[in-house]
């Protein structure tokens, strides 16, 4: 897990740009986390060097591209910093059905946060990526949660059935990094 750097004026592009999209169908917290996860796809993409969709051409397939690689960025908020026995998730209605080649699992520890479901996270402190895998791989590996079921031993409750995989579980920024840099999409299930 690496910690990704990111800017009062990334904050605000991530605001602009989840106005500009408008809440995204079928979010799972009501749109009370597309702000966070604008902002993960923003440092991310800053940090990798890859490519954003412009603003108001929202691809629900991927949200980063490099050397040709879609990838699709999964962020999870919290008030404490990740560890490798936490989990990432995929919702299941979306499972199969976005065309990216890797998922990428990011961390955004806020220091504030407000309400009950949907919560409202403020002050963003820290975005650890977490980690890469391949959606087949992540299918293969992942464990399926039922909604409201327990998603590993951190006390999270599933808000809807979802797939989650441990941090611990996935490619490393270095190994993928090389994967991306000498194969390109070729290297898609070699992790």
């Amino acid at each position: 897990m690496i910690d990704v750097p990111f800017k009062d004026a990334d904050i605000e592009r991530a605001v602009a740009d989840s106005k500009r999209c408008g809440t995204l169908k079928d979010s799972v917290t009501q749109g009370a986390g597309q702000t966070a996860g604008l902002l993960a796809e923003i440092a991310i993409g800053n940090f990798l060097g890859a490519k954003r969709p412009p603003p108001g051409e929202y691809d629900p397939n991927f949200d980063l591209r490099l050397h040709g690689v879609r990838v699709e960025v999964k962020t999870k908020r919290r008030t404490v910093d990740p560890r490798p026995d936490y989990n990432g998730t995929v919702p299941d209605r979306q499972m199969g059905r976005q065309l990216a080649d890797w998922y990428a699992f990011a961390s955004i520890r806020f220091g504030k946060v407000e309400g009950d479901h949907p919560k409202v996270y403020t002050h963003p402190k820290r975005i650890t990526l977490c980690g890469f895998i391949t959606p087949e791989d992540f299918k293969n590996r992942s464990i399926y949660f039922v909604k409201g079921s327990g998603d590993g031993g951190n006390g999270f409750a599933a808000h809807r059935s979802c797939w989650s995989i441990e941090y611990s579980q996935l490619t490393t920024l270095d190994q993928w990094s090389h994967l991306v840099k000498n194969a390109g999409p070729s290297a898609m299930s070699q992790a």
